[in-house]
C-alpha cells in the first residue's frame, strides 16, 4: 500500500464531480492552512471515497483519509492504497 496525498483538485465538466490527482511526495501535496480545514476535507472523502483506476482494469475506492502537517502551518490530506501500476 502506498501513502497517497491529494496533489491537485479540479472541477469536472460533469455537475457535482471533481478530478483528483494524487502525489506520493508530501512536499507537492495540496495543502490547507489549518488542521481543522484538512480534517473536514478528509471527513468528506471518507464518506464519499475517491475512485482510482488500477493497471488491471479494476477500480479502487480510496477511503480512510487523514491529515498531517507537512510544513509549518500547512496540512495535507492522504490515504493509503494500492499501486496503480
Amino acid at each position: 500500500m502506498l501513502k497517497r496525498y491529494i496533489g491537485r483538485i479540479e472541477p469536472s465538466e460533469k455537475k457535482f464531480f471533481m478530478y483528483y490527482w494524487f502525489t506520493l511526495n508530501p512536499e507537492c501535496a495540496w495543502y490547507w492552512d489549518t488542521k481543522e480545514q484538512a480534517d473536514i476535507a478528509a471527513m468528506k472523502w471518507n464518506c464519499n471515497g475517491i475512485e482510482i483506476p488500477l493497471a488491471d482494469g479494476r477500480n479502487y475506492v480510496c477511503r480512510h483519509f487523514e491529515s498531517e502537517e507537512v510544513r509549518s502551518n500547512e496540512f495535507a490530506v492522504y490515504c493509503e492504497g494500492p499501486s496503480p501500476m
